[in-house]
């Protein structure tokens, strides 16, 4: 792909999966002054086979922006996520980097994508690689939980799982691939196929949860960069369950109801969510089914990572 590579630096990608602690990483990397983290959090720019003309209605309103306005502001402001699709607006990115070590993006697409891995590995052969993984089923339970958090479904169900997988024209942003992002094996089969297996870094949410500083050292190693305290325990991105799933989707998909909220105060919105959401809510899913579901791919995973992953089958 046609990068221009003005700013000058190593670039590190945080490739996936999506729901098992990649934002939580990419705010420790945030926190190293060796490091500069793409103010789009997630450009998905090399995720070249993802078209966001076919997105759903909802999360194109949810993930595109005016971008032209965007890269006209100076210094660009955090911005969650994107599909930025021109590269003079990608380099743009990282306008801000001040000779900092490390260049750094956080795309979870480009662990499923199918064109993320010879894309970047064709631009950047040096980069190195982070991704996150978790125990499948658990990965799958959390993104069901923030599917219904954003409105995009309004309830769960096995069977609504296997009509997900078994569409059509399943792709990101027109399903949901709530059982795709959790093959971890195939993905990362395909991206060893195009980088070395030592350019890469795995960080386990296990770890993570247990041990935040010793993942944070570890991964500061890995970019061969200084090694400090983190200031706090980072925890990002958790998904609770909309205590009124239906009204819940319907209020999401309302433009009027859109137009209120971005008139509120944020302490009026905080508290809203603080009662509309029940962090200890449970999904009702037949968990034994979908670790059947994923136990070839756990074993292809193993067999990669020469890790064994006994606890998660």
């Amino acid at each position: 792909m046609e990068v221009e590579k003005k700013v000058k630096g190593n670039r590190v990608f945080l490739i996936g999966a999506a729901k098992c602690g990649t934002t939580t990483v990419d705010q420790m990397l945030r926190q190293h002054p060796q490091v500069f983290m793409s103010p789009i959090k997630e450009p998905n720019y090399f995720s070249t086979d993802i078209n966001p003309a076919k997105f759903r209605p909802l999360y194109k309103e949810q993930s595109l922006h005016d971008l032209e306005a965007y890269f006209k502001e100076s210094p660009l402001p955090e911005l969650h996520l994107d599909f930025v699709r021109e590269a003079r607006h990608y380099e743009l990115l990282f306008a801000g980097a001040n000779g900092a070590a490390w260049l750094g993006e956080s795309s979870t697409s480009y662990l499923v994508s199918e064109e993320a891995p010879q894309n970047i590995a064709g631009t950047f052969p040096d980069a190195k690689y982070v991704v996150c993984l978790r125990n499948p089923v658990h990965r799958l339970i959390s993104h069901l939980k923030m599917a219904l958090q954003g409105g995009n479904v309004s309830e769960v169900s096995d069977e609504m799982i296997e009509v997900d997988w078994s569409r059509p024209d399943a792709a990101w942003g027109v399903s949901e691939m709530f059982l795709e992002l959790g093959l971890y094996g195939q993905q990362l089969e395909r991206w060893f196929g195009h980088v070395p297996k030592e350019q890469f870094h795995i960080v386990f949410f296990e770890d993570l949860i247990d041990n935040q500083q010793k993942v944070f050292e570890d991964l500061c190693a890995f970019l061969n960069v200084s090694i400090f305290a983190l200031e706090s325990t980072v925890h990002a991105n958790a998904s609770g369950v909309p205590r009124f799933p239906k009204l819940n989707a319907y209020l999401k998909g309302s433009k009027r109801v859109k137009g209120l909220k971005d008139k509120m105060p944020e302490k009026w919105v905080n508290r809203i969510k603080a009662q509309w959401h029940d962090d200890s809510a449970e999904i009702d899913i037949d968990e034994t089914r979908w670790r059947a579901f994923y136990k070839e791919d756990i074993e292809k995973l193993e067999s990669l990572l020469s890790r064994s992953l006994e606890h998660w089958k």
